[in-house]
């Protein structure tokens, strides 16, 4: 579990060493390794949140409250697929920009 941190410092060391023009370089690596962890958390909570919800509605028993507790469970994990989506579209848009040579 402490791998991952201790590889992304790895590279800000080298980058460091390498001097400032590698150092833009490596912390644009480092950057997207980071944005890469959030948006596969926010899918893995997504995906979690879309599987209890389907257990809720199946376990509700004709219950409307708990059917509509199941059915806002599944909007909130919508949105989490949404927002990782919309994440991954503007890290693209960032590195098209910033690759950019002025």
């Amino acid at each position: 579990m402490l791998l991952g941190p201790a590889l992304l410092l790895g590279d800000l060391a080298t980058a460091w060493a390498d001097g400032a023009g590698a150092y833009a370089g490596h912390l644009r690596d480092v950057v997207r390794r980071l944005t890469r962890l959030g948006q596969a958390l926010a899918l893995s909570v997504a995906v979690l949140f879309t599987v209890v919800a389907g257990l809720r509605w199946t376990a509700a028993g004709g219950d409307p409250g708990e059917i509509d507790r199941a059915k806002r469970a599944l909007s909130g994990a919508g949105i989490g697929y949404l927002i990782a989506l919309c994440g991954e579209a503007l890290l693209m848009a960032l590195e098209y920009v910033t690759e950019y040579e002025y």
